[in-house]
């Protein structure tokens, strides 16, 4: 019998070149997620040419029904292309240059960690509860307001490349970082320690 396969060491030198201007939202289609602001920051924002706007999620048969109503009147560079997962998800978390999370509420976003996982720097609000990714450099930081996520987008797309790969690199860094899988279980372990003693 081999030896037991184990995943590759990320490598942080190697960060992904500037993508193209190409913003992902993610998850659920819920009200809280502000999508309505999203949809109505993208066409007050400053876009440069090829600039989409892809979003992906579930929900209630009646949050995607006003979601796709809304849409009918939205820019054509903006999609909704449903539930997604696996492989397919992580080649859009791959090619966006910015993950939007607007929402009014979060608990802990699993989407932003999968975004900086993918060396994809984020635009969200102080409701994801990550302000590390705004101390590290890995995230944009917006209100709930559409002329807010509008100022962070078109900020996001008119990064040149050495700022957007240094957003990228400081992704990757929290992700395999404070963020990693081994981190996250030590500080499980501290606090069973604790509570049992």
């Amino acid at each position: 019998m081999g030896a037991p396969h184990r995943p590759a060491v990320p490598d942080l030198a190697a960060a992904p070149a500037l993508r193209g201007p190409h913003v992902l939202y993610i998850g659920r289609i819920h009200p809280k997620k502000n999508l309505d602001a999203l949809v109505d920051a993208w066409t007050m924002a400053a876009l440069p040419v090829g600039a989409e706007l892809t979003i992906a999620g579930w929900g209630s048969s009646g949050d995607v029904a006003a979601l796709e109503a809304r849409l009918k009147n939205a820019p054509a560079s903006v999609r909704f292309v449903g539930s997604v997962r696996g492989e397919a998800k992580q080649v859009l978390l791959e090619q966006a240059r910015f993950v939007v999370l607007p929402s009014h509420s979060e608990g802990l976003p699993m989407t932003i960690l999968e975004a900086w996982a993918a060396g994809t720097p984020t635009i969200m609000t102080a409701a994801c509860h990550l302000p590390e990714g705004f101390a590290a450099g890995a995230a944009l930081e917006c209100e709930t307001v559409p002329a807010s996520i509008a100022n962070a987008i078109g900020r996001a797309v008119a990064l040149d490349e050495p700022s957007w790969r240094a957003m990228s690199d400081a992704a990757l860094g929290l992700a395999h970082g404070a963020f990693s899988a081994e981190q996250v279980m030590r500080q499980w372990v501290g606090a069973y320690r604790e509570l049992a003693a």
